[in-house]
């Protein structure tokens, strides 16, 4: 089978860390405005501390509960919450879905390879074999590095 590299192929980018600070930061922020956190509530601090680098829901959870949101809503059950989260966690991932994420975790690639799909690994902290063995087809230290016909090419090999 021969793939057409510039009609066929997209990607998948985890933009957060790797090309700009966070988009997540900003999905995050302006999901806690519209259920009533104020303005400047959801600061970088608060996020670094509390939601950067977790899992979503734990993330999430962390912002509904420490700024009064489940109170607020009256989700007093665990079932109530879970809801809740459900419903903040959508809209959160609805700002952000239009992105395009790279991968710099080997969840994300490890996530990629069972999707059958070509994962570049960007190393931004620890150590590189940690996206080979997550089974990233090119780690790179800095974007940089990569040129779109090296990129072509090495896909070209695999697929």
């Amino acid at each position: 089978m021969i793939i057409n590299f510039e009609r066929e192929v997209g990607f998948i980018w985890d933009v957060d860390g790797v090309i700009v600070d966070s988009p997540h930061e900003l999905a995050w922020r302006l999901t806690a405005e519209r259920w009533g956190v104020g303005e400047g509530g959801l600061d970088s601090r608060f996020y670094r501390d509390y939601v950067s680098g977790r899992p979503r829901y734990e993330g999430g959870n962390e912002i509904l509960k420490r700024f009064g949101i489940y109170e607020h809503l009256g989700a007093g059950t665990d079932a109530e919450k879970e809801k809740v989260l459900e419903q903040y966690c959508t809209q959160k991932n609805e700002l952000f879905k239009n992105y395009i994420v790279f991968e710099d975790a080997p969840s994300g690639i490890e996530a990629c390879k069972k999707n059958r799909m070509f994962g570049v690994g960007i190393r931004r902290i620890g150590e590189r074999s940690a996206l080979v063995e997550a089974g990233a087809d090119i780690v790179v230290d800095d974007l940089g590095e990569l040129s779109y016909d090296g990129l072509k090419s090495a896909f070209l090999k695999i697929f």
